[in-house]
């Protein structure tokens, strides 16, 4: 059976390798390219990643442990797996499309927050449940935004094949 310290640092792993992907997607060079629309929002959202990188890395050092790399690697293959699922539709809604994956992925982070803060405070770890608490509410503010960004890309892509 698996210990709570060894369960808390799991958390911690695969919430690391979860950030890991999503900043490999924001700073992809293609979706950079296609999602002109939200240069400001991925521009802070690359940042709160790497802000979330960095509490989660001093929490899993505070705790004798690092980042695992394997799930990061693994995760970021299903990033790139992710992106060739678009190959079929045109630049446009691309666009779209890389903007519900950034969506989705902010969803799961914002829920795997929230089970990680629960599980925190029920052990008395102060600390990750402040950090947990904190990376949730980020990701819950973010993911409203990309929210509401989809339906503009969308729109974007109509009008691009316009020529409006």
């Amino acid at each position: 059976m698996e210990s709570n310290q060894d369960r808390l640092v799991r958390y911690l792993q695969d919430l690391h390798a979860l950030e890991v992907s999503s900043l490999q997607m924001i700073e992809h060079p293609l979706n950079r390219d296609l999602l002109t629309a939200g240069t400001e929002l991925f521009d802070e959202y690359c940042l709160q990643v790497k802000t979330q990188l960095a509490a989660l890395q001093y929490q899993l050092g505070r705790l004798g442990h690092e980042p695992s790399k394997l799930k990061g690697f693994f995760n970021g293959l299903v990033g790139v797996a992710s992106e060739w699922t678009d190959i079929a539709h045109d630049e446009a809604d691309r666009a779209t499309m890389a903007c519900i994956r950034y969506y989705a992925t902010s969803q799961t982070k914002s829920a795997t927050y929230e089970a990680l803060s629960a599980f925190a405070k029920m052990i008395n770890e102060t600390p990750v449940m402040e950090m947990a608490q904190a990376g949730q509410a980020a990701e819950s503010a973010r993911s409203d935004q990309l929210f509401d960004l989809i339906p503009r890309m969308a729109v974007k892509a109509i009008e691009r094949e316009a020529g409006v």
